[in-house]
């Protein structure tokens, strides 16, 4: 079968510093009903459940977690593909606010994860037989392939917990999947993650310009609201869609969606250690160069550069934290050399 991928890359322009998307983060109130729906229903396995007591004091000063006491960590990872992004959680206290309460799909920040599916059914089969559910059952969204004939991508929006939209997402035969499927799983990914930047330029600029993304898609949908999947959308809403890729990727991608006038503002930022999808991480090759490159942007540094050092369980890294226009906490990951 001759497979190919709509969003493949072009020529690459310049010097990539920043990678591909490494993690996006979750904050929740409930470690184990988050475990339930990315490990037992989304097929993902615990790649590091335990953090090192030398290593949580400056993770917690990078994440923002200072008034958080003993929060808690599980980082996810696909089966049998470790290419992919992690998926990470983390546990605070119950108080904390919720990103996006009822799943209202207008607001500001963080949004979702998406996973390439290869039994949309049965996922949601499984997904009403744990008791999350689905906003809409199964969705179709009219794209075109890269020689311009229409198709249309499956989508099921999934409940997950804390807010949080969950993606499965098939494409036809023909075409790639958004990326590899683990053997004997329904889903692969994270493929990507997303969020709501409601007259975004501003927002859109700041990963192109500062991490030196690429857009590959930036088309305006019609909404069907939540008939749609998403939520608090009034049917017939006009939505700005782009997918932006580091240069030379084809996954590990981020999503936008910009309402225009329709969005509404964020209830909370999207960071920890308020609840929801709330932070990006990716390597870079120059963290120097990239903050360098934020502050003439005029981005907001979170938290200056800071060691983690993992070694020898893992590599030791020099970390610092951004917000994004919108507020959005960007995490970038730096390898220090032997």
């Amino acid at each position: 079968m001759n497979t190919t991928n709509p969003l493949a890359p072009g020529e690459t322009k310049g010097d990539a510093l920043v990678g591909t998307l490494a993690a996006a983060t979750v904050v929740t109130s409930d470690m184990e009903r988050c475990r339930a729906f990315y490990s037992e229903l989304m097929g993902l396995q615990p790649a590091i459940d335990d953090l090192a007591d030398e290593i949580r004091g400056p993770l917690t000063q990078l994440w923002g977690l200072d008034d958080e006491g003993d929060w808690e960590h599980v980082l996810y990872q696909q089966p049998g593909n470790t290419d992919m992004p992690y998926l990470r959680v983390i546990g605070v206290a119950g108080d904390r606010p919720e990103v996006r309460p009822g799943m209202n799909a207008l607001l500001e920040g963080g949004l979702a994860v998406g996973f390439a599916c290869a039994d949309m059914e049965k996922l949601i089969a499984e997904s009403d037989r744990m008791g999350f559910g689905t906003v809409a059952g199964v969705t179709r969204i009219p794209l075109h392939r890269p020689d311009g004939t229409p198709y249309d991508a499956l989508e099921t929006h999934l409940r997950a917990p804390d807010g949080v939209y969950v993606l499965g997402i098939a494409r036809p035969p023909d075409l790639a999947p958004i990326c590899p499927i683990s053997e004997g799983t329904l889903t692969g990914g994270p493929a990507y993650s997303s969020q709501v930047i409601n007259n975004g330029q501003r927002s859109l600029d700041f990963y192109t310009e500062v991490l030196g993304y690429e857009v590959r898609r930036d088309i305006d949908l019609p909404s069907e609201g939540p008939a749609g999947g998403l939520l608090d959308v009034p049917p017939g809403s006009n939505m700005r869609f782009l997918q932006v890729f580091a240069p030379g990727s084809e996954s590990k991608y981020l999503v936008f969606l910009d309402w225009y006038d329709t969005g509404a503002d964020a209830v909370a930022p999207s960071r920890p250690p308020n609840r929801g999808m709330v932070m990006w991480s990716f390597m870079t090759i120059d963290l120097d160069a990239v903050l360098e490159r934020a502050r003439g942007f005029g981005a907001e540094v979170l938290c200056e550069p800071l060691i983690v050092d993992a070694r020898p369980a893992a590599i030791a890294t020099r970390r610092a934290t951004l917000a994004a226009p919108n507020g959005f906490a960007i995490e970038l990951v730096e390898e220090i050399a032997d």
